[in-house]
């Protein structure tokens, strides 16, 4: 398993642009968005995003979980992925790594640095 936390703060980009954003550059990745909720507490909006990707060198799927969180000025990222490996070592020779790495990436595009991993 890989993680990540991300924070920003004073992006001009509405959260839900962000999001449509990394749904659009995962569009044609062979990845799938599999989970979508969006929810609203007072001053504090949680979305929750589950893709899933097949990788050919670990015969196995991956899974990328992005919780994006927005608190007044600040939001947090927060990134795990995990799976993606197969067979009986278990290996996922660094998919769901790679699949986190990824995200991270897109995100820092939007402000976000990494805080904790």
């Amino acid at each position: 398993m890989a993680s990540k936390i991300m924070r920003s703060e004073n992006i001009q980009m509405d959260l839900n642009e962000i999001v449509d954003s990394l749904i659009r550059r995962f569009d044609g990745q062979d990845v799938r968005l599999s989970f979508q909720k969006q929810l609203k507490i007072s001053d504090c909006t949680i979305i929750l995003l589950v893709f899933e990707r097949y990788y050919f060198r670990s015969n196995g799927i991956a899974t990328l979980i992005i919780q994006l969180r927005q608190e007044g000025n600040a939001r947090i990222a927060d990134i795990i992925g995990s799976g993606g490996a197969a067979g009986l070592a278990n290996c996922d020779y660094g998919a769901n790594a790679d699949f986190c790495n990824k995200a991270a990436g897109y995100l820092s595009d939007y402000g976000f640095q990494v805080v904790d991993e």
